[in-house]
C-alpha cells in the first residue's frame, strides 16, 4: 500500500506538470484527509530499497501462478519502473541532446542514510544518461563502493562540490542532507547551473531568485535554457 502511495504521488507529479501546479502542494492538501495522512506522498525517481519492489513483485509473482491478474499492483510497479526516466525528460527539456553533456549525479543509494543500492533509482538514471552519450561524474556519502559493484565504468567524486564544479546539469536522485546544504554558490560553480531535482530536495524558488535553474519532478513547467 504505501508503494502504491508512492506511485499515486509520482503519477500525479507527472499530470500537475502539465497545469503548471506544484504536486508537493496537491498532496499535503490530500494528506490532510486523516483517512490517507501524508506519509509516502511524496512525488520523486520512484521507491528502490530491499522491501517495496520485492514484495509488489513477489506477490504478483504468486498471483500469476493461481492465473489472478493483480493489475494494481503491476501497474505500481510499471509506474515505478518509467519514472527514473521522467529525470531524463526533464534533463533535455533544458539541455536539448544530452550527448558530450557534464551530468554530476548526486544520490546513489535508493535513499538518504544507507549505502543501500537495491533497486536504487540511480542506477537506470545512469545507464540512461550514458546511453544517450553523457559524461557523468556521480557522488554519494557512503554508497559508492557499492554503486560502483552494480555499475561500469564510474566515475566518482569525492565531494558533492566536486561533483557539480563545472558541469553542465546536476540531477539529485537522493535527498541526503550534504546536498540540502548546497546553496546557490555552489550551483554557481557549474558552466551552466541548472539542477534536476528528482527528490524536491531544495525549495525551488530560492534557486530560481538567484538564477540557478530549476526543474523537479511534479514542479511547475517553466521554460528554461542552457
Amino acid at each position: 500500500f504505501l508503494a502504491m502511495k508512492v506511485a499515486f504521488s509520482n503519477e500525479m507529479a507527472n499530470l500537475c506538470e502539465k497545469f503548471n501546479v506544484d504536486v508537493y502542494e496537491v498532496m499535503t492538501g490530500v494528506g490532510l484527509d486523516p483517512r490517507i495522512n501524508p506519509h509516502f506522498l511524496r512525488a520523486g525517481c520512484g521507491f528502490g530499497g530491499s522491501c517495496f519492489p520485492k514484495d509488489l513483485k513477489a506477490i504478483c509473482a504468486m498471483a500469476r501462478s493461481l492465473d489472478v491478474n493483480m493489475r494494481l499492483m503491476n501497474a505500481v510497479l510499471e509506474i515505478n519502473e518509467l519514472q527514473p526516466m521522467r529525470v531524463i525528460e526533464l534533463a533535455e527539456s533544458v539541455a536539448g541532446d544530452l550527448k558530450d553533456k557534464d551530468v554530476a549525479l548526486l544520490g546513489l543509494s535508493f535513499k538518504p542514510d544507507t549505502d543501500d543500492v537495491r533497486e536504487t533509482r540511480a542506477l537506470p538514471i545512469f545507464e540512461e544518461l550514458r546511453k544517450r552519450g553523457a559524461k557523468v561524474t556521480c557522488y554519494d556519502p557512503w554508497a559508492m563502493n557499492n554503486f560502483a559493484k552494480v555499475a561500469a565504468d564510474v566515475e566518482f567524486a569525492t565531494s558533492a562540490r566536486e561533483a557539480i564544479k563545472g558541469k553542465d546539469l546536476c540531477i539529485i536522485q537522493s535527498d541526503w542532507k550534504e546536498f540540502k546544504d548546497l546553496t546557490a554558490s555552489d550551483f554557481e560553480l557549474m558552466e551552466c547551473p541548472v539542477v534536476i531535482d528528482g527528490r524536491r530536495t531544495f525549495n525551488p524558488e530560492k534557486l530560481i531568485n538567484r538564477g540557478i535553474m530549476y526543474k523537479g519532478i511534479g514542479w511547475e513547467n517553466r521554460e528554461v535554457t542552457c
